[in-house]
């Protein structure tokens, strides 16, 4: 009896432990499930095409690690790419590239697949046609031939610069300092020996060397300048040099003459009150504890320097002319309203020395090569056409021009836009569409040189003499097309109703490389060869998602209240059954409906959310759009979601209960719809604003300003000051109605956050908790706005963040971390 009775009770503890390992494998399952199914998924990258366009690259990136493909556009699609573990490539001539992957470099003869392998390389790549160069961690420089024979070697080498066409020139550590050498012939040559050596450029025309001295005087520096063609040495500034904390040098028009920049950084008092000024316009230097003051010269090759007569808060832009530059203080105009405030600019003689207003501009500009002529934006977003040497003005009187380009005699003005391209006579001032198709044009392959730090200002020009290539949108039906326009012919190179996630041109514009995907069709990378009108696939990633054609998705039309046309997009479950009842996600952001054809990819996404996860757990996504309208983010946000679910009305589905998710200004949206709608059982909330009177009294330290200019004309285009409007702010701040929230409610943040501080979180979370709401709060320390792709952080969130919706929206219950807040009795 006592056996049958100890086998009894050994085969329960048995059952006991078998069950509860069971219920543990089961929790655990999930997780390495989700793992392992992520992990046979990649994205993909198209690279570069080679010059000539014979060579097309591809990066598949994985989870843990990155690999290019190589593929030889004259060989069959069946023949297998060259392939390396790698993260970027360079073509370079003559049928040869350069790999780079975590400190390795790989020189590969692409025509005979050889590869030369270079471990633990700091510095790499190619110094003239023939051949490539590196720097190893322990400082030895090779120099190769194209075909990794050995020319050359030195040690102690720091750093080198190089034009690609024979010009190299090296930085090496000596005893005493450092040496400049140059490599000639098969050999190196030593240039100069400097024991005050701080670093050294090439200009960007390569005819000249410059290198900054850090001298032995306190806080003095100078810089020497070589002519490369002819190894002269000169010293704009002198030999004793002048005291600087940094110089910047910009070369003028291939090297004609140079603009040397002097900063020198005054430190505010350091461990004493720190004083912040109510008329302080440049309160990110009093962030860093430290003021800039710039002081200017002209040099023009020969000689020393001219000194331009600017005030020390001054900046001075050049703008392609050696004698007419731009002159402004960058917070003349500043009281933070705008994320960058408009300028008032004077152009600057350095013939006379004389400074003359030109105006107060937006801070957007574009000089023709000559530097002639700038193209200046208004403060009522006018573009104008004004001369520098008469300084007279032509406005461009037309609304919606958008990026403008000079060509290349400076001649004619092409401005991209909303309803075609547009040519601008500079001469008779005279506008001509090119195209008549009224669609958004942008150009291809432009050059944009820039002109001054920190600015929009730019140089911009196209090659119009051997044509323009445009890319043109239709986004009534979603068609994207290349055209090649040659004087007023259009050809029409490519074509495509799908996503165009990457597009490559030969140099020659004769072929292009298309990574072209859409929402259940993943990436393939085609070879278009528009005059011969081929299309030819090179790679298909198709075979690794199965399962991506059974995902469907429905656009759904509907008007805000005051009748704005909107636009939303219905994801599908991936086993969808009509007959079937499933939950609706709602994710909610401004536009949206512009994603509609991006392939949906399974990964970790850095705000948790993953359409494709979500999808496969049977769940409905609807991303609608939302648009601000009177000045009111938050009512504006509510209103189209309330029209979007109503939408869906018009639909045979079966739709149970409804979550919604935001992130960033979406997860603002999130807070306030949570405090004003009845229409979700839960809500996911991360890194937003809950508070709009702290947000537009709080200090940004990711931008370095006052918080105003987000909620007035940023993001939230409330167009008024909380003074002028405390009304308008007080009911679009979700956290004055945090006690009317009826649905529990998931937070999270980055403790690191610096464009949303986590106070907004953490005081969302504290007005829900002593309103006696459902709240949990995940706040993660070494996440910032976001929790990066695949981040350990990434992957708790996107499993909470499954957990949260499987139990509020499918009633899955026993979720140890969610029963802690919703079940009383739970420990």
């Amino acid at each position: 009896m006592m056996d049958i009775k100890w086998i009894a009770k050994l085969f329960l503890m048995i059952l006991v432990l078998w069950l509860k390992s069971l219920f543990y494998a089961q929790q655990a399952e999930p997780k390495d499930t989700l793992d392992r199914w992520i992990s046979k998924f990649y994205e993909t990258e198209a690279m570069a095409m080679s010059p000539d366009g014979r060579w097309v690259a591809m990066k598949k990136r994985y989870t843990d690690q990155d690999s290019i493909f190589v593929f030889d556009t004259k060989k069959k699609k069946t023949e297998r790419p060259i392939a390396a573990r790698a993260s970027m490539i360079q073509f370079y001539r003559e049928n040869y590239a350069m790999l780079n992957s975590a400190g390795s470099v790989l020189w590969c003869n692409l025509e005979t697949g050889g590869m030369l392998v270079y471990p633990e390389v700091k510095q790499s790549g190619t110094w003239s046609d023939d051949g490539f160069c590196m720097v190893d961690r322990k400082g030895r420089m090779q120099i190769m031939n194209k075909m990794g024979k050995l020319l050359a070697e030195v040690s102690n080498v720091v750093y080198y610069v190089t034009d690609g066409k024979g010009k190299l020139f090296v930085q090496r550590k000596t005893q005493s300092g450092h040496e400049v050498l140059t490599f000639q012939g098969q050999s190196f040559r030593r240039l100069v020996a400097l024991d005050d050596f701080e670093r050294m450029e090439l200009t960007g025309s390569g005819k000249y060397l410059i290198i900054y001295r850090r001298l032995r005087k306190e806080g003095f520096r100078t810089l020497g300048v070589m002519d490369t063609q002819n190894g002269n040495w000169l010293y704009p500034l002198g030999e004793q040099g002048v005291r600087a904390d940094f110089f910047t040098v910009r070369e003028i028009d291939e090297g004609s003459s140079f603009l040397i920049e002097r900063l020198n950084y005054m430190p505010y008092p350091d461990k004493e009150v720190e004083i912040w000024y109510g008329n302080d316009r440049d309160l990110a230097s009093r962030e860093r504890g430290r003021k800039p003051y710039r002081t200017y010269w002209l040099w023009k090759g020969d000689g020393k320097a001219d000194s331009l007569h600017t005030r020390e808060n001054e900046t001075v832009s050049t703008i392609g002319s050696s004698r007419y530059f731009l002159v402004f203080r960058g917070d003349e105009l500043q009281d933070y309203v705008r994320h960058i405030p408009d300028l008032i600019l004077y152009r600057y003689d350095a013939v006379t020395g004389i400074k003359t207003q030109i105006g107060a501009v937006r801070p957007r500009l574009v000089a023709s090569p000559d530097g002639q002529r700038l193209l200046l934006m208004n403060q009522n977003g006018i573009w104008q056409l004004l001369d520098m040497e008469t300084l007279k003005k032509k406005e461009i009187e037309r609304a919606g021009l958008g990026k403008p380009y000079f060509s290349q005699d400076s001649g004619t003005v092409y401005f991209e836009s909303g309803s075609g391209l547009w040519m601008y006579s500079v001469e008779s001032g005279k506008m001509k569409k090119l195209n008549g198709e009224r669609k958004h044009v942008q150009i291809i392959g432009a050059q944009e040189r820039p002109l001054c730090t920190g600015y929009n200002f730019y140089q911009n020009f196209i090659r119009d003499k051997e044509g323009i290539m445009l890319k043109t949108e239709d986004r009534g039906n979603g068609t994207v097309s290349y055209y090649q326009l040659t004087g007023q012919k259009a050809i029409l190179r490519y074509a495509s109703s799908n996503h165009l996630k990457t597009v490559l041109f030969s140099a020659d514009h004769a072929k292009m490389a298309v990574l072209e995907e859409n929402f259940n069709t993943p990436p393939g990378l085609w070879l278009i060869e528009a005059r011969k009108k081929e299309k030819k696939l090179l790679f298909d990633s198709g075979s690794s998602d199965q399962k991506a054609k059974q995902l469907r998705q429905q656009m759904i039309s509907y008007t805000s209240s005051s009748g704005l046309p909107l636009k939303g997009i219905l994801y599908y479950p991936l086993y969808y059954d009509p007959s079937v009842e499933y939950p609706v996600i709602v994710h909610i952001y401004q536009q949206q409906s512009d994603q509609a054809k991006t392939y949906l990819l399974p990964r970790y996404d850095e705000i948790g959310f993953n359409i494709r996860t979500v999808l496969e757990r049977g769940y409905f996504v609807y991303l609608p759009d939302v648009m601000t309208e009177n000045r009111s983010p938050g009512y504006s946000g509510i209103d189209g979601v309330e029209q979007a679910l109503n939408a869906l009305g018009q639909y045979p589905l079966k739709l149970k209960s409804f979550g919604l998710i935001g992130h960033s200004f979406g997860s603002y949206l999130a807070n306030f719809i949570a405090t004003h709608s009845t229409r979700f059982a839960a809500y996911i909330s991360g890194s937003g604003v809950s508070d709009l009177i702290s947000s537009y009294f709080s200090y940004n330290r990711n931008y370095s300003t006052p918080h105003y200019w987000q909620l007035e004309t940023g993001q939230y285009e409330m167009d008024a000051s909380f003074f002028q409007d405390k009304e308008l702010y007080l009911k679009n701040s979700p956290i004055l109605n945090a006690d009317k929230v009826n649905a529990p409610v998931l937070l999270w943040t980055g403790l690191k956050d610096h464009n949303v501080v986590p106070d907004q979180t953490i005081e969302f979370y504290l007005a829900l908790k002593r309103s006696g709401k459902e709240v949990v709060a995940l706040l993660y320390p070494d996440g910032g706005h976001d929790l990066g792709i695949g981040t350990a952080d990434a992957k708790d969130l996107t499993r909470r963040m499954m957990d949260w919706w499987d139990y509020f929206l499918k009633e899955k219950s026993n979720i140890t971390w969610i029963d802690r807040q919703m079940k009383k009795d739970a420990d």
